[in-house]
């Protein structure tokens, strides 16, 4: 089992990017020439941070829970910022 400390490690190791990252995939996603290439790249390690996370799960090794939860904090943020590109043409300035 999983003491409570454990469990809190894995939550901050997911949030602490929220810090920086929007910043950070936000300069990437502009000077990018493509739009989809840095959120296809943020995608794609997303995919390898829950491969990573459940490889942790399945073998009951905490770093790699740790591992793959930290891969998915930096991705997952970095993803809410490249998908602006994409919605905001969706919506027009008149609510």
């Amino acid at each position: 089992p999983m003491s409570s400390l454990q469990y809190g490690t894995l939550s901050s190791v997911y949030y602490a990017p929220n810090i920086v990252m929007p910043v950070v995939a936000g300069v990437l996603c502009q000077k990018s020439r493509s739009k989809s290439l840095p959120l296809l790249g943020f995608v794609a390690a997303a995919a390898v941070g829950h491969a990573v996370f459940a490889w942790g799960a399945w073998t009951r090794r905490y770093a790699w829970l740790l591992g793959g939860r930290s891969v998915l904090g930096l991705c997952y943020e970095a993803i809410d910022m490249g998908s602006i590109p994409f919605m905001g043409p969706i919506f027009t300035p008149e609510w």
